[in-house]
């Protein structure tokens, strides 16, 4: 039991990192493919748009430790 999980962690671990280090070939660049549906698709425009959400959020100090 131990060592089928032990096993199963691993594999888990060797097939998630070699999905994040996948690349493209070189010189291939992918196009957007959702720019523009549910956010502006211009660069200026969805940097406006963060920034405005960010900018109506209060910000509250923390008083005690939120782990006790």
């Amino acid at each position: 039991m131990k060592t089928s999980r032990t096993f199963g962690i691993l594999s888990i671990a060797l097939l998630t990192s070699s999905v994040l280090l996948a690349q493209t070939e070189p010189g291939q660049v992918w196009e957007p493919q959702v720019a523009g549906r549910f956010y502006p698709g211009n660069e200026i425009a969805l940097k406006d748009q963060i920034n405005a959400f960010f900018k109506n959020v209060s910000y509250r100090t923390q008083k005690k430790n939120p782990l006790h």
